[in-house]
């Protein structure tokens, strides 16, 4: 039966084999789980001496692979069945997504890591006949594989720009993305995924470092899973997508596929999470970014579109245990508005003052009771450290407006989840 090895830098982590059924099964290394420097390969995959096989197998290997038509695109290429997930990780599993590489028993990682050098021109030429992967290298291949179905092409950037294919096991430092060109409907990808990239970056989420490269006409992006230390040394860093994390498979990502929704989500990263109020808080703040691109509202801006909607709905999630909201603060956003679209520029998490809301709820209670209102307590002063929603608002917009001072700010409107 054949096999694969799976490696974290040069430190053999696991096999990985198919049984009678041609289902895929995967056991940890000795050395591995007695090293202190151990990890599991995702939450449901924990370290023990264990065959481990099923779902959470099957959706972690599988969603390190390529989907759409790059997928079917290598697997004619390399006459590799496109639901052979163990084909697959043999022939492109050496640079994936996250810490681990995947290689065939005869080949084991080296100290002596191995890059071919490229032109622009060979980039362009690859993206034009195999969807931008390397393939045909003279001698040693190339073995890179991302999830998703647009083109894109890993490599390595050296401190001088030039660039390098990795060849084995060796790590890339960069994505390269072009334009998606058979979109009419979408034009200039490549422009707007760095754009919107840097509107995240602006409004404080933690991104990639994203450019945009003219002579390759395509985003370049800096692989946030990978880090180089002082010594110059190329370091895999551990990652689950909540695919794998979940045991969904690529083909059901999607929700209205069947795939997770949302609370499926929240719920995920809180129990896994070892910061869970921090990640709750990153996980809100990506869901408002990202949910389609924008958050749209009709033109009387009464009604909330879908997209606000689903937050609204994850936000309000109540917690069956105490009857309360799973998801804290209120959010106050600020949106600029267009003919068309109102996109969120800037969002902060409303607290109200304590005191305040202490006293209104015993204000509420007393004249319940009939109390008259000279006989309640006096409403204390407000907490400066506490803003209001209307403060909030302003000060984000004071913030865009020296951030972005070239945009003439012709309309606000603030709202509030």
């Amino acid at each position: 039966m054949s096999r694969l090895n799976v490696y974290h830098e040069k430190t053999l982590v696991g096999y990985l084999s198919e049984d009678d059924k041609q289902e895929l099964v995967f056991s940890y290394s000795h050395d591995w789980l007695t090293s202190k420097s151990a990890i599991a390969l995702s939450p449901e995959l924990p370290l023990c001496e264990h065959l481990f096989e099923g779902n959470y197998v099957e959706s972690f290997f599988e969603n390190l692979l390529p989907e759409g038509d790059v997928l079917d695109f290598i697997s004619q290429a390399e006459h590799i069945s496109p639901g052979n997930v163990f084909g697959l990780l043999e022939r492109f599993g050496g640079d994936t997504a996250g810490a681990f590489s995947i290689l065939p028993e005869e080949l084991v990682p080296s100290d002596q890591l191995h890059y071919l050098p490229v032109t622009i021109a060979k980039i362009k030429q690859w993206f034009i006949q195999t969807k931008g992967v390397p393939l045909n290298i003279k001698g040693e291949q190339s073995r890179m594989s991302l999830s998703g179905a647009q083109d894109k092409m890993t490599v390595f950037i050296d401190a001088n720009g030039a660039i390098l294919i990795p060849l084995g096991s060796a790590p890339s430092t960069h994505i390269i993305k072009p334009s998606v060109n058979h979109r009419l409907d979408i034009p200039h990808t490549a422009i707007n995924e760095v754009l919107i990239m840097r509107l995240a970056k602006e409004i404080k989420l933690n991104v990639a470092e994203t450019r945009y490269d003219s002579d390759l006409c395509a985003a370049v992006i800096t692989r946030y899973d990978r880090e180089i230390d002082k010594q110059g040394n190329i370091k895999r860093l551990h990652q689950n997508d909540l695919c794998q994390a979940l045991g969904i498979p690529s083909s059901k990502k999607y929700e209205a596929e069947g795939g997770p929704s949302l609370v499926d989500c929240f719920a995920a990263v809180l129990k896994q999470s070892s910061q869970p109020a921090k990640d709750k808080k990153r996980l809100i703040e990506w869901v408002i970014f990202n949910t389609e691109g924008v958050l749209a509202f009709d033109e009387s801006d009464r009604a909330r579109s879908k997209s606000t909607k689903r937050i609204y709905k994850v936000y309000k999630q109540k917690h069956k245990g105490s009857g309360g909201y799973v998801n804290g603060q209120t959010i106050v956003l600020l949106l600029l508005v267009t003919s068309s679209i109102t996109v969120p520029v800037g969002f902060f998490f409303y607290m109200p003052d304590p005191a305040l809301k202490q006293w209104d709820k015993e204000d509420k209670r007393l004249k319940k009771s009939g109390i008259a209102k000279k006989d309640r307590p006096i409403k204390p002063e407000r907490d400066s450290a506490y803003p209001t929603k209307t403060e909030i608002a302003l000060g984000l917009l004071k913030e865009f407006k020296v951030a972005h001072s070239l945009i003439k700010i012709k309309g606000v409107l603030a709202d509030a989840l």
